[in-house]
């Protein structure tokens, strides 16, 4: 019952797949580790102005703009047990997350 995120992007700018991988995340959720298991055919860039319903789980990455374009993306999670890092956008309504809250993330992280 609605775990996972949904996500919309004002352009073209996000690629995502649709398969298994073998492997976990990186400590601050990347997945460089399992570019050897991408299959471009099970890849899709996602559709400007369209929502996306995705597992927790999903792997996805931003790709190269060809010129300077200003974006919105939008990411809202739903209830999971993924883990929530403090430092997060808080809800303004109080909602904690539902997994285990986890330190900070590196501020150079962050600030990328």
């Amino acid at each position: 019952h609605g775990t996972g995120f949904l996500t919309v992007s004002s352009h073209e700018g996000c690629r995502a797949w649709q398969q298994d991988f073998f492997g976990w995340p990186g400590p601050e959720g990347e997945c460089d580790h399992l570019s050897e298991q991408c299959h471009d055919t099970k890849s899709e860039i996602l559709k400007a102005s369209h929502v996306y319903w995705v597992d927790p789980m999903c792997v996805h990455e931003s790709i190269p703009m060809h010129e300077l374009t200003p974006r919105q993306f939008v990411r809202l999670s739903l209830p999971s047990t993924a883990p929530w890092f403090e430092g997060y956008t808080v809800n303004p309504t109080g909602v904690m997350p539902t997994g285990p809250i986890l330190p900070p993330r590196p501020d150079a992280f962050m600030n990328a």
